[in-house]
């Protein structure tokens, strides 16, 4: 459902109201999956970086998919969650583009091209119910790109898949946010 915005849920009766052009909307659902709106912070978006042909509301800063350079100006790199590309604004997709980015400035610094490419590795954590999750991890292609193959299946709701989200997951993105990871 696009360019509806959720404004209520009844979980009860397992009912979301959703605000549209046109006014409001109830849905029943069985199971629901809300992402917010998301857009790079004003700062980015009047910088004059971002994307001038698409993406345009958001802001996103224009960079080439795969070694997150600026397009206009070669010595900017993005990553992260105002990087214009269709995947990857995830805290498991910015421990991917560190090292392209680093391997692309340290190239840079060097005199040579990088080599490293970002494939558009994110990760996705789709808790399903309450001790059970599923580990989708995917890349630009939609190619299923599990890091535990044969041990965490990506599209079974597991407990395992549950705890290494809460537990594993949690501490490292918060190591992440502290400049630890």
């Amino acid at each position: 459902m696009m360019n509806r915005t959720l404004t209520g849920i009844d979980a009860s009766a397992k009912r979301a109201t959703f605000a549209t052009e046109t006014g409001t909307e109830d849905v029943d659902y069985d199971y629901i999956h809300i992402i917010p709106p998301q857009r790079a912070p004003n700062f980015v978006r009047e910088s004059g970086l971002h994307w001038a042909d698409r993406w345009t509301d958001q802001g996103w800063v224009e960079v080439d998919m795969q070694t997150l350079r600026h397009l206009r100006y070669p010595e900017i790199f993005a990553l992260g969650d105002v990087t214009g590309v269709p995947k990857g604004k995830t805290a498991a997709s910015v421990k991917w583009q560190v090292p392209v980015i680093e391997d692309h400035i340290v190239a840079g610094i060097e005199g040579r091209e990088g080599s490293a490419v970002y494939d558009g590795y994110t990760y996705c954590p789709m808790i399903t119910r309450i001790g059970h999750a599923m580990l989708v991890e995917f890349d630009y292609h939609n190619n299923l790109v599990p890091s535990f193959p044969g041990i965490i299946a990506p599209l079974e709701e597991l407990w395992i898949s549950w705890l290494l989200k809460e537990v594993a997951l949690k501490a490292t993105y918060n190591a992440m946010l502290c400049g630890r990871a």
